[in-house]
């Protein structure tokens, strides 16, 4: 498989699933809501924490499920074709977590731009938000490099090749993987 087969697979299959997962938020949502409503807060700063820790919760889902997929996938691409495997890697998995990133920004302003309005100190707001952009940034570092290493880890693997001269157990005492030499050799 080319590597933009899989990229093609993984934006189809991730739109999907977030399609899906987009119509359960509208309901969980909701259900915060009217939790907050039975309780008397609605309108209160408690409501917008609840919101967004949410919605930090569901972009680390979206977050992870991006990066074990990618990661997952990696094995059925056919490294020669690449000249930067590593990099379009990345490139795939940061171009999917800031479309997501996107996504649940507009979700929570518009959960919470009613609530917002009806408060009279709007700091808790900011703080709110501001935390969740922190997870939220802090989980795309976290695995874009996870991506980064297991690309160079695969890579690395593909890479190495049988060793030359091996020590087993015969009677001179060494051995010489002559295939492996010559493949060395015609790489060179």
């Amino acid at each position: 498989m080319h590597f933009d087969e899989l990229e093609k697979y993984l934006k189809d299959i991730a739109e999907n699933e977030f399609r899906e997962r987009n119509v359960e938020i509208q309901r969980c949502v909701l259900s915060i809501k009217s939790e907050m409503n039975s309780r008397g807060l609605l309108k209160s700063s408690i409501t917008l924490q609840k919101l967004s820790e949410f919605f930090e919760a569901e972009f680390q889902a979206r977050c992870d499920f991006i990066a074990d997929f990618v990661i997952n996938h990696l094995r059925r691409v056919d490294l020669s074709t690449l000249s930067d495997f590593v990099t379009k890697a990345k490139c795939l998995y940061q171009e999917l977590a800031a479309r997501e990133n996107n996504n649940i920004q507009k979700m929570y302003t518009s959960s919470a731009t009613t609530i917002e309005k009806t408060l009279l100190n709007s700091s808790f707001a900011s703080q709110y938000k501001a935390a969740m952009l922190s997870g939220i940034e802090t989980r795309i570092k976290k695995n874009n490099l996870h991506v980064e290493l297991e690309c160079k880890t695969l890579l690395y693997a593909t890479q190495k090749g049988e060793p030359v001269f091996l020590l087993t157990p015969s009677i001179q005492g060494v051995g010489i993987n002559l295939r492996e030499l010559w493949q060395r050799i015609l790489k060179t």
